[in-house]
């Protein structure tokens, strides 16, 4: 049965997807939630709970929570490849269970793209049902 609490744990199924990944790990991405150290070197990947969303059902309510995705790395083209390994391994991890949380859906809502510091970021927004 899934308690009210288990969205706050989405992250946890994130973070073994993303760091089970056999394509990010060949390019050699760091993965880490919240933050990284400031002197971390890209490429990287940081993610985050960005926001919670619960709809009234017959078992008491679903729950969903907005993730987001920061894909760190040197070159534009770097910063693309990482999101779209992201985007594959998040998209694919549907019925992946984490700490007995199961993410019954995960789906790229939205994304954006930044520069700074000579880091390119590819922004990613996921909609996540646990």
């Amino acid at each position: 049965m899934v308690k009210s609490t288990d969205i706050l744990h989405a992250g946890a199924v994130i973070h073994s997807l993303l760091t089970d990944s056999q394509r990010l790990q060949e390019l050699g991405v760091a993965v880490t939630p919240v933050a990284f150290p400031a002197e971390a070197t890209a490429p990287y990947v940081c993610y985050r709970r960005k926001s919670l969303q619960s709809a009234p059902n017959s078992v008491g309510a679903a729950r969903a929570a907005q993730i987001e995705v920061h894909c760190y790395a040197p070159t534009y083209a770097g910063s693309v490849a990482v999101a779209e390994a992201v985007v594959e391994t998040l998209e694919s991890g549907i019925r992946k269970e984490e700490l007995g949380i199961v993410m019954r859906s995960c789906c790229l809502t939205d994304a954006a793209e930044d520069y700074a510091n000579e880091t390119y970021l590819q922004l990613l927004l996921f909609n996540v049902k646990i």
